[in-house]
């Protein structure tokens, strides 16, 4: 398949307290023995929208400062200093910007930039004692995925490290799987989800350079994003492994590249078959090519007992709901889930609990990945073949000096 040949321990989540005023501010440094300051220190890998949105969401939540930015691209860097002006952060350009970053005095580190880099950066951040925000996916391929896990057990206890999953800290969503871990509709016998993105659009500029262009347009390439599978609906994928209880052991695939293919090689629809243990069956369907915003996802799951229904992610749309023997549902509006999630990250530095999820972000990637080879190899794939195989993946960029 061309696509290919170019390229190509669970711990649950710990719900922290959403209150976050009155806190006196405990640094990465104090949990290893120096004093803390009175705010936490962060800094920020990657100052594409993403990126900055994930630290002023951290900033709204928190007693921080941003004092130090990583990027390729000096626009994007001059944009995220203007943005958190406040703080004066420094400033740090190229592709081994994050190195200079991690020696400067941060105490947490959010690493945001092209999914493809997501290995060595968290290794590095580990090895640098940092406190860390690790956005979705932990990485593009199975041997990236397996070098974030040991990089992870490689911690220390009280060094915090969350993963950009925002919906298990969504309370309609914490409740309602709850329910159907105690049993609420059975155990899952099968269930179906699927999430329809809105349209993106090529963010390369006139004249650059084609891998200059290529790193501008990196969520439109299979390399550096991993594919709409991995780095967008692996979302949906971990709600799935979340209320199923598990990973995925196999998967079935198919899909293709057919109305969005002006820009990079990445898919833009998927169909999956997932199996789980226990023969339970999760149906997922993707499309990006659809302008429908951002809140066409749901998710659905069935049992002798009854199902659980998922609607929608925004927060009109937002309520889950058990129907059959022990009927159920969440009536109100859920509170801002990224601020929660923030609020907890918050909360664990704080308090030195040393929250990691690594063990959940490394398996919902490798799970994603299942399914994305199983389409683009279009027969069953395992997981057994897949750790078996251990594939990696290479970018070949060629960027000139201090530009990512």
């Amino acid at each position: 398949m061309e696509n290919e040949a170019r390229a190509i321990t669970r711990r649950d989540f710990v719900k922290g307290s959403a209150a976050v005023g009155g806190l006196s501010v405990v640094s990465s440094r104090s949990a290893f023995g120096t004093q803390a300051n009175s705010a936490v220190t962060v800094g920020l890998i990657g100052c594409g929208g993403r990126g900055t949105h994930d630290v002023s969401k951290f900033k709204d939540n928190a007693n921080a400062r941003v004092v130090a930015l990583a990027d390729v691209f000096e626009d994007r860097l001059k944009s995220a200093s203007d943005r958190f002006a406040d703080d004066s952060p420094k400033t740090f350009e190229g592709m081994q910007a994050y190195e200079e970053l991690l020696e400067s005095d941060v105490d947490v580190v959010f690493i945001v930039s092209p999914p493809y880099f997501h290995p060595e950066q968290f290794e590095a951040a580990v090895d640098a004692e940092k406190h860390i925000y690790l956005e979705k996916p932990v990485a593009v391929d199975t041997a990236g995925a397996l070098k974030v896990k040991a990089a992870g057990v490689k911690a220390a206890d009280n060094q915090t490290i969350f993963v950009g999953f925002q919906s298990r800290s969504r309370e309609d969503l914490v409740q309602g799987v709850k329910r159907v871990h105690n049993g609420a509709i059975g155990p899952v016998t099968c269930g179906k989800a699927y999430y329809n993105s809105g349209w993106l659009s090529p963010r390369h500029q006139r004249g650059e350079k084609p891998d200059e262009a290529r790193l501008r347009n990196w969520v439109f390439d299979i390399v550096l994003s991993g594919c709409i599978l991995v780095e967008q609906n692996i979302h949906v994928i971990d709600i799935c492994n979340w209320a199923v209880g598990s990973h995925p052991f196999k998967a079935y695939g198919t899909g293709g590249r057919r109305h969005r293919t002006e820009v990079g090689d990445t898919w833009d629809h998927y169909e999956i078959l997932f199996t789980y243990p226990n023969d339970a069956v999760i149906s997922f369907t993707s499309t990006q090519f659809l302008d429908l915003g951002w809140d066409n996802a749901g998710e659905a799951f069935y049992g002798p007992k009854g199902d659980m229904e998922v609607f929608g992610w925004m927060p009109e749309a937002k309520r889950v709901r058990i129907r059959g023997q022990e009927p159920w549902e969440f009536e109100t509006t859920p509170a801002d889930f990224e601020a929660s999630k923030m609020q907890q990250f918050y909360e664990s530095i704080t308090s030195g609990t040393g929250i990691n999820q690594t063990a959940q972000g490394v398996e919902a990637t490798l799970s994603a990945i299942l399914g994305r080879t199983a389409a683009f190899r279009g027969r069953e794939y395992t997981w057994a073949e897949m750790l078996r195989e251990g594939e990696s993946w290479s970018a070949n960029l060629s960027i000139e000096p201090n530009r990512m």
